[in-house]
């Protein structure tokens, strides 16, 4: 489910979808063609459904049938420029790893924590990403560079030093988002909480991953819980219940050093009155009113 900003950023730079827009969270069947099979009826974690849902609160809650939904809208071709924006800097790669399935939108591919920082460093950034890197320099005892490596690819993920891949206002957008949704992901649990936090937990079929990645305005984190061997399954570890409390522990220790500044956008996002029962903006019967961010 970390995938799912992802997927939201494709609709919302392309305005098919706001953080308004209203979704079904009910069952839903998918026409497929696989060896066995014909069709998919995807469930949510729970095994339970919402009902009309904003895409603000299907983020929050993770719904599996909302990111499905905006997947089939967005489309698989737009999704995947923006995967390739985000993680597949070459066509060789792209071909090699990405999948033309509906899957996509809720986390079919695998991804390392270093390529998920990579890409969720764009919303806190001002929709840039930069290439890693682990040494900046390396001197000698009169002060004489040696070497050199932030203008290295030194992880060979064949991306240039610095990449524009959002919108100022987009990325903020996705901030909000994310700010919603870091407040179900269990950092509280291990003693960590900001009004500056965004981030996303992740959870994978049978338990065998816990994700959450969470950022602030001068860190971007992931925390990655699972066996080397796919195989073997958490007993219900859950990213809000394993990972996000990690994380949790983790940032309370560096709290003063990390927790500071605000998150800056340019251009800006802007506020909008709504009704939050259509998504739509308020006519005279709209029995209540609310702020949303677009």
């Amino acid at each position: 489910s970390a995938i799912k900003p992802i997927v939201y950023s494709a609709g919302i730079e392309d305005g098919i979808l706001t953080p308004a827009t209203i979704f079904e969270d009910s069952p839903i069947y998918f026409s497929i063609r696989q060896a066995n099979k014909d069709y998919w009826l995807p469930e949510n974690i729970d095994e339970s459904f919402e009902g009309r849902i904003s895409l603000r609160e299907a983020l929050e809650k993770s719904r599996n049938v909302p990111a499905l939904i905006a997947t089939q809208r967005i489309g698989i071709d737009r999704l995947a420029v923006q995967f390739k924006k985000f993680f597949f800097h070459t066509e060789k790669e792209f071909e090699k790893r990405f999948k033309r399935e509906l899957a996509i939108g809720i986390g079919i591919l695998e991804m390392s924590p270093l390529e998920m920082v990579i890409a969720y460093s764009a919303f806190a950034n001002n929709g840039v990403i930069k290439r890693p890197y682990l040494i900046k320099k390396i001197e000698d005892q009169e002060g004489n560079v040696l070497y050199r490596g932030d203008d290295k690819d030194e992880f060979n993920l064949n991306m240039p030093q610095e990449k524009k891949v959002l919108s100022g206002d987009v990325s903020e957008v996705m901030i909000s988002l994310l700010k919603s949704s870091a407040r179900f992901g269990g950092t509280n649990k291990g003693g960590f909480y900001s009004e500056r936090l965004a981030g996303k937990t992740g959870t994978t079929n049978q338990y065998r991953d816990a994700w959450f990645i969470g950022l602030l305005p001068t860190l971007v984190a992931a925390v990655w819980i699972g066996f080397d061997d796919p195989k073997v399954s958490m007993n219900k570890g859950t990213g809000a219940g394993v990972s996000g409390p990690l994380y949790g522990k983790i940032l309370r220790n560096v709290k003063q050093k990390y927790d500071i500044g605000e998150y800056v956008f340019e251009p800006q996002a802007v506020l909008q009155k709504i009704c939050p029962q259509s998504g739509k903006l308020p006519n005279p019967y709209c029995p209540r009113v609310k702020e949303e961010i677009f």
